[in-house]
C-alpha cells in the first residue's frame, strides 16, 4: 500500500434534516447506514451531516495507507463540498478518535463535540493488538468476524431485543472491504492523540457505555481528563455502541448540542 491523498471523488457523504449542522462519524467497519435510527428520530433537530470513511460504505478505496489525520481531512472535504464552514461533531469508536484528530488540527471546523465509547490512544501494545486485527479483516469470512464483534457492540438484552438492527449492522460490516478495514485497523494501531487533548477547544461531552470492553470506561476517563472543559457521561448497561442502544441517552447529546426541544 502507499500512503496517498484520498480522492474527494472517493468519499460519499450525504445530509439530511434541518436545523444546525451535526456532523455524524461512523465506527470501524461500519458505515453511515449505522445512524439511520438516530437521523430518523432527530431529523428535526439538527441537519445530520454523514461521511463514510474509505472503503465503507459508499466510499471508495484505493489502497492507502490511513492514519486518523488522513480521515480528518476526508470529514473536512465532504464539509467544503457540502459548504458547511462549522458543524458539531459526533463521533462513534473509529469516529470519535477522528472527531478528536479534526478538533486538534481544524479547531475552527468545530463547534461542540461528542466522543462515544472512543480511544486516543489503546495501550502500549496497541501496534501489535491492531495488527492482528488487520489480519484477521483480511482472512477471516465476514460473518465470522462480525459475530465477534456483535458481542463486544451490544448487551444481551438489546441483542435479543432488536434482531432488526443487528441484521443492519451485519450487513454493514460484511460489505465492507477487508483491506480497507485492515488498513483503519492499523491507523488505530498508531493511534496516540493523548498529549495533544489539552488543544481541543470545542466543549465536549464524552459518553462511554459502562460495560464497554473494546474502549473501557477508562480511556473514556483519560479523554475527559485532558481535554479542558469536558464531561463524562457513563451509560448504565451498555456496551461499545451506547449511543446507538441507549436512546435516553441522546436527552445529555442534544442538550450539549444545544438542539434539545
Amino acid at each position: 500500500m502507499t500512503h496517498t491523498s484520498i480522492s474527494p471523488d472517493d468519499v460519499w457523504a450525504g445530509s439530511r434534516g434541518a436545523g444546525p449542522d451535526a456532523v455524524l462519524l461512523h465506527s470501524l467497519a461500519l458505515d453511515s447506514g449505522m445512524w439511520d435510527g438516530v437521523v430518523e428520530r432527530y431529523e428535526d433537530r439538527f441537519r445530520a451531516i454523514r461521511v463514510d470513511f474509505p472503503g465503507h460504505g459508499k466510499s471508495g478505496y484505493r489502497g492507502q495507507v490511513l492514519d486518523v489525520w488522513d480521515l480528518a481531512e476526508v470529514v473536512v472535504s465532504a464539509l467544503d463540498r457540502l459548504r458547511v464552514r462549522r458543524a458539531h461533531v459526533v463521533g462513534v469508536s473509529l469516529g470519535g478518535s477522528v472527531a478528536m484528530a479534526l478538533s486538534i488540527r481544524h479547531p475552527d471546523r468545530v463547534r461542540n463535540l461528542v466522543l462515544a465509547d472512543c480511544s486516543a490512544n489503546y495501550g502500549p501494545d496497541r501496534v501489535r493488538k491492531w495488527d492482528d486485527r488487520a489480519r484477521s479483516a483480511v482472512t477471516l469470512p465476514r460473518r465470522e468476524q462480525f459475530a465477534d464483534s456483535r458481542t463486544r457492540w451490544f448487551s444481551p438484552r438489546y441483542l435479543e431485543q432488536q434482531p432488526g438492527v443487528i441484521a443492519r449492522f451485519e450487513a454493514m460490516f460484511v460489505r465492507c472491504d477487508p483491506a480497507a478495514h485492515a488498513a483503519t485497523c492499523r491507523a488505530l494501531g498508531a493511534l496516540d492523540l493523548l498529549d495533544e487533548l489539552q488543544a481541543i477547544a470545542a466543549p465536549t461531552l464524552v459518553v462511554v457505555g459502562s460495560d464497554d470492553t473494546g474502549t473501557p470506561v477508562g480511556m473514556s476517563e483519560e479523554i475527559a481528563a485532558r481535554v479542558p472543559g469536558a464531561r463524562l457521561e457513563i451509560v448504565p448497561g451498555a456496551r461499545h455502541m451506547a449511543l446507538i442502544e441507549n436512546e435516553p441517552v441522546w436527552e445529555a447529546v442534544l442538550d450539549h448540542l444545544g438542539t434539545a426541544s
